[in-house]
């Protein structure tokens, strides 16, 4: 009994130890976080980053490269330092599992800035963090800036691609004081719906977008809408094409052509039921809106005029 006791405290001995060893022997790297215990001396007890130029805000190691060596090696180093102001200082160094790194978030997210998340977050936490993309917000094209020895390097993210097939090594883990911009789409790739929907106006699109996208986007349409109706201003073609769609053909037969494809540039118009506009302000409104229909066609095909 007395003999498996000893054999088992000598094995448990061996394994901290061995993972001990492990730690101590593990290659320090810009962007580590390292917390340093000092025993009964809690001045010289802090937790540090190593910078991008491989070195730590630490009293007497400031001006000392710590990036390369081991753990084992810069608590000896840390050990001599202090002998000068310490007797017999008794140094621990050790990388913590968990702790807070600060990302910068820029471009089109909703709040840009810089926030804290705990380590080994991923760019999707960030920008969720950061209250998400904007409509305008190219998530195939995020990019990572991080320094690293005074080196500056990037890295492009396709976080749209995770979405579709949640692979994970398409995710990139963050290092404190990374960079994350988030690119937005051209100003040219919008369109412009008027008429019966509950929010009219301009929305960013992407490619492969159908007319119903668009008009989820604003909202939907609103009960007096003519949706046998509706009109589609657009130029993709090259040319100036004016068309109806009859919208309820999709929802009662499932055919394609009635929510077609819609195109940066182009203008949607949702015509309204006649008693919709017999009040003053309903009228303006529609007035307003065939108006603006009637002037982006005639603009598109004044161009095509003068370039022909």
């Amino acid at each position: 009994m007395k003999f498996s006791s000893v054999l088992c405290g000598f094995v448990l001995t061996l394994s901290l130890m061995t993972a001990i060893g492990s730690a101590s022997e593990m290659s320090i790297e810009p962007g580590d976080v390292l917390a340093i215990r000092v025993t009964g001396h809690e001045e010289f007890s802090k937790v540090v980053t190593v910078n991008s130029r491989g070195m730590i805000d630490y009293p007497y190691m400031q001006n000392t490269p710590v990036t390369g060596i081991s753990i084992g090696s810069l608590q000896d180093a840390i050990t001599y330092k202090l002998v000068t102001v310490i007797s017999r200082p008794v140094v621990f160094v050790s990388i913590p599992e968990t702790y807070l790194i600060e990302i910068s978030v820029l471009g089109q997210v909703n709040n840009p800035g810089v926030i804290q998340l705990s380590t080994k977050s991923s760019v999707q936490e960030a920008i969720k963090k950061a209250g998400g993309g904007t409509e305008m917000a190219r998530l195939d094209g995020i990019k990572i800036v991080r320094e690293v020895e005074g080196n500056i390097r990037t890295q492009i993210v396709n976080l749209q691609e995770f979405m579709a097939t949640g692979d994970p090594n398409l995710l990139y883990q963050l290092r404190d004081n990374d960079k994350i911009i988030v690119p937005g789409t051209a100003k040219g790739n919008r369109v412009n719906i008027m008429g019966g929907v509950a929010t009219p106006g301009f929305y960013y699109i992407f490619e492969n977008v159908r007319l119903l996208d668009v008009i989820t986007k604003a909202g939907g349409f609103v009960p007096s809408a003519r949706k046998n109706q509706v009109w589609i201003v657009s130029s993709a073609s090259g040319e100036a094409i004016r068309r109806s769609v009859d919208v309820n053909k999709f929802f009662k037969k499932g055919d394609i052509n009635s929510n077609p494809e819609i195109y940066a540039g182009d203008s949607i118009f949702v015509p309204v039921k006649a008693e919709a506009v017999l009040s003053w302000e309903g009228f303006i409104s529609y007035a307003r809106d065939i108006t603006q229909l009637l002037i982006v066609y005639l603009t598109i095909v004044r161009i095509e005029q003068q370039t022909n």
